[in-house]
């Protein structure tokens, strides 16, 4: 569940992290939310590595493979909360 609920969030980041340093480096802006979005990544990259070593502690071996797996069940999430959607416009 932990590495489930961070997808969207390391998704965001992936996402926008080059348009956050562009906007940084064009001076638009402000070094303290530039400063704020430092501190989130380094904040996600240790949790990244913690939730590999919980999965660790789990099942040896586990954490190696705990993202791809998290991101598949949130994929399936995903898609099963979209078609309700559909379902339910449709309905």
């Amino acid at each position: 569940r932990r590495a489930i609920k961070t997808i969207p969030i390391l998704q965001s980041l992936q996402n926008e992290g080059n348009s956050v340093e562009r906007l940084y480096k064009r001076g638009l802006l402000t070094d303290d939310m530039h400063f704020k979005m430092k501190e989130l990544n380094a904040y996600i990259e240790q949790e990244v590595q913690d939730v590999r070593f919980a999965a660790d502690d789990i099942l040896d071996g586990w954490g190696q493979q705990i993202w791809s797996q998290a991101m598949h069940f949130y994929t399936v999430i995903q898609n099963q909360a979209d078609a309700k959607k559909e379902e339910l416009k449709t309905a």
